[in-house]
């Protein structure tokens, strides 16, 4: 607006400048005042968009969650119904040993229950973090919400721990998982022993102990 312009408006409206300056700064402190609300409302649509985001994260979570379970609980009873399929035997008629459990394979044998296994089972190794660990994953499959177990773990930490186990001889089926070491010794002398064994990979890692292995093929035939 020119200043021609201006001095006819200040004519029209019979307005002295004091009071157009007045009025100018009251207009200038509206419009900032509108800035700040908008300002205001930019960052409140930031926030719920990353509330937004969030939340879907949240939603994608649990969906993914609810499927883990659903599959974990199908593959626990298609295993449960495999077993059972395949054995049949009395209730309790076989009875676990644990032999110096140092990877969680020998848990994983007893994350379900059968009729078949008696539920005590006796575990025979060193003391150490690996016994503790062991019976630590034992413990939380007893203790969890979904089909929890109910095993009985009698354990025996004695430095003659194996040949404590081959002289008592409280259960029929030994659990060999862990040391890979001595495995091989430890297979050899359970079939001598007249024990069934289950034992995970490796079962040797050295070469010179394949003869062993072998020759607990034989005894078990």
């Amino acid at each position: 607006m020119t200043a021609e312009q201006w001095d006819r408006l200040l004519n029209i409206f019979e307005i002295v400048p004091e009071t157009m300056i007045r009025l100018q700064a009251l207009l200038s402190i509206v419009l900032g005042f509108m800035d700040g609300v908008e300002f205001l409302l930019s960052i409140i649509k930031k926030d719920i968009m990353k509330m937004r985001k969030v939340f879907v994260v949240f939603l994608v979570a649990v969906f993914l969650l609810a499927i883990a379970c659903k599959r974990e609980s199908k593959e626990r009873n298609e295993m449960k119904n495999s077993v059972e399929n395949q054995f049949q035997g009395d209730n309790g008629e076989v009875v676990l040993i644990t032999l110096d459990p140092g990877h969680f394979h020998a848990s994983l044998v007893q994350k379900v229950m059968y009729p078949q296994i008696d539920p005590t089972v006796y575990v025979f190794g060193p003391e150490g973090p690996d016994i503790k660990d062991h019976l630590n994953r034992l413990e939380s499959f007893n203790n969890r919400d979904n089909e929890p177990t109910r095993w009985n773990e009698i354990v025996y930490t004695g430095k003659d721990y194996f040949d404590k186990m081959l002289v008592q001889k409280p259960g029929n089926v030994v659990v060999i998982s862990g040391n890979n070491k001595i495995k091989a010794d430890y297979i050899l002398r359970s079939v001598k022993a007249g024990f069934n064994v289950l034992a995970d990979k490796p079962m040797i890692i050295y070469p010179e102990d394949f003869p062993k292995l072998e020759q607990a093929f034989k005894v078990a035939e």
